[in-house]
């Protein structure tokens, strides 16, 4: 992504090829190889890549998450002026790659970037030396044009239009920087007028004024002029259609398969589990042993089942996070009309998704507890439940293309990856209580299998394999309506836990008791081969056990009835025969009704003993 200091640099870089081409240092005989290296070697040196590849990855990521896909005569070209050319500015675009005998590519209308002496501008042109007679320029008779310019215009980006003093247009619109040529269009009238004289559509900043976040700034620019663009084409288009493969139903073996075949070593159920426990709410927490593939099987699972990159974002969560800004940045104090976004993308993110309710959205925090959660994530945890909206700004208007408020839909999934240790914070019953809390272990015979069987993991062989089912996993999520089941056993276990959850004050609520009824039912919807025993022991681990904690006197007599509610009759001192036998077997069916529930009241029992006290969260 290009900062403001890469493009200062790129700046002063035209400048001195600029200067010396007027001043006749600079000309074909000296441009030489040998020539350009004092030049060109430290500015490699420093950013990795030259001037004209820089460029062109800042709109490649246009082109890949916005263009690309719609059709494959759309290019993106680099121009590469540090060649053997002595042109002082840097330019590369997207184009549509018409027949030669129609119109040469060079001619095509194109969204770009250019970098020149004077600064940075990108936006729309056609090509070179079009013709005010050419078929491509009479807009005034292309209604669906028309449309998008009225939208062009009533957007808040201040987008700019400027006319060439030249007979024609060119390809290379270095020309057009200076206040005298931009044209106040405060409608379509103004607009088409001065379209007839071929105005173009660019953003503009001179050196000294390149902002902070100016790759957004150039990403949200195109990205209002992307229809704009495309009406201009003769390509059918239609908005949001990123995901053009038949719907189909949502088939969670699907993605137990092509785990397995891209080399993560998951349980069916512990994969069963996150997607069941997403379906029941937006927000859940993956804790457990470092390095055991929490983040990885969230960033797996978002893969499959979204179309574009662009629908998940993975951010580390920092240290020093005290506040939102991070992640739904702040308005510009100077500049009340800007508002600067966060560099990570989650305010991006969150944007699309509210834009987009057809498809899944996926922000995946990693090392959530590294700062105070309630600090910065406060506002989310507010409007989980409420269904309000975030105020970002006072003014009801956008800024930057950011609303005064968002939204938290239902299609917008949060993951958030834990790690306990010295340098982590604990969640507090509020952050536990709004979430599905899933403990990541390796056991032995896993890590037996990785060490033998170690794979190299081809995380890119899952893209979008799933997105056909994104449809059909959304409803799932969105339902609410499930068949009456015979709850009476669940029931009457909840209460038991309930009872004896209260001595230690980690009794749940009613939320927490709606929402254990509804990830029953999407895990019966998720995975029919999940058993009821199975489910209800899914359900006190994610939802009852996590705000378990104490000391070994105000826990262990707690922990013992508890682990008296997941063991059959055959079991007759739960202590001596599970909390302190070795090797006890907790998948015995014939002894254990709740085996991953007892399990971890076994350790956290001998946690408490051990130690003299004890919690849920383990390192």
């Amino acid at each position: 992504m290009l900062s403001a200091e890469l493009i200062k640099e790129m700046v002063s870089l035209c400048e001195l090829f600029a200067n010396g081409q007027s001043s006749g240092t600079i000309t074909k005989e000296t441009y030489t190889d040998k020539f350009k290296k004092p030049y060109l070697e430290p500015f490699e040196k420093k950013f990795s890549k030259s001037p004209n590849l820089l460029i062109q990855d800042e709109l490649k990521i246009f082109y890949d998450l916005h263009i690309k896909h719609i059709d494959k005569k759309l290019l993106i070209k680099n121009f590469g002026y540090w060649g053997n050319n002595i042109y002082s500015y840097v330019w590369t675009c997207i184009y549509y790659d018409f027949d030669k005998e129609t119109l040469p590519a060079s001619y095509s209308p194109q969204l770009y970037i250019l970098v020149n002496k004077m600064g940075i501008k990108f936006g729309f042109c056609y090509g070179h030396q079009v013709s005010e007679n050419d078929k491509m320029v009479k807009v005034s008779e292309n209604k669906r044009a028309q449309e998008e310019l009225r939208k062009l215009i009533k957007t808040p980006d201040k987008t700019s239009f400027f006319n060439s003093s030249a007979t024609d247009i060119t390809a290379r619109p270095e020309v057009l920087f200076g206040p005298e040529e931009q044209i106040l269009a405060n409608n379509v009238s103004d607009l088409l007028n001065n379209w007839t004289n071929k105005s173009l559509l660019i953003k503009e900043f001179k050196k000294s004024e390149i902002p902070i976040n100016i790759s957004e700034n150039i990403q949200s620019t195109l990205l209002i002029m992307k229809d704009f663009y495309l009406s201009l084409l003769p390509i059918k288009i239609e908005t949001n259609t990123k995901n053009t493969r038949p719907s189909e139903n949502f088939n969670v073996k699907q993605f137990y398969q092509i785990a397995s075949e891209v080399g993560l070593i998951y349980s069916n159920k512990l994969i069963a589990r996150l997607v069941a426990s997403l379906c029941t709410k937006q927000f859940v927490i993956l804790s457990g042993l470092s390095g055991s593939g929490k983040t990885k099987l969230a960033q797996a699972f978002a893969k499959w089942i979204c179309n574009d990159e662009d629908q998940y974002c993975i951010v580390p969560v920092g240290a020093d996070w005290t506040n939102r800004e991070p992640l739904l940045g702040y308005p510009n104090a100077l500049k009340p009309e800007e508002y600067i976004k966060p560099d990570n993308g989650v305010l991006n993110l969150i944007i699309k998704a509210n834009n987009n309710p057809d498809l899944p959205y996926f922000l995946i925090l990693d090392e959530m507890n590294l700062s105070h959660v309630e600090r910065y994530f406060a506002d989310f945890l507010s409007v989980m439940e409420s269904g309000e909206e975030i105020s970002l700004f006072a003014e009801d208007e956008v800024h930057n293309g950011v609303p005064a408020k968002l939204r938290l839909t239902s299609n917008l999934f949060i993951i958030g990856t834990v790690n306990i240790d010295e340098t982590t914070y604990m969640f507090s019953p509020k952050v536990l209580d709004r979430a599905n809390a899933i403990e990541f272990r390796v056991k032995k015979e896993e890590i037996a299998q990785y060490l033998n069987e170690k794979k190299y993991l081809k995380m890119s062989e899952l893209n979008a394999k799933g997105a056909s089912m994104a449809k059909s996993f959304l409803e799932i999520t969105r339902n609410k309506n499930f068949e009456k089941n015979d709850l009476t056993v669940v029931n009457k276990t909840l209460v038991n836990f309930f009872e004896h959850l209260k001595k230690t004050g980690a009794e749940f609520g009613y939320r927490s008791a709606s929402e254990i009824h509804r990830l029953i039912n999407q895990l019966s919807e998720i995975d029919s081969t999940i058993t009821e025993d199975e489910k209800v022991d899914i359900a006190i681990m994610q939802k009852l056990l996590p705000k378990l904690h104490g000391s070994r006197r105000k826990l262990c007599p707690v922990l013992i009835t508890l682990g008296g509610f997941c063991v059959t009759d055959q079991i007759k001192n739960i202590e001596k025969e599970v909390f302190e036998a070795d090797g006890f077997e907790f998948n015995s069916v014939a002894k254990v009704k709740y085996p991953i529930s007892l399990e971890k009241i076994t350790r956290m029992y001998k946690g408490a003993v051990d130690n003299g006290f004890a919690s849920y969260a383990e390192a």
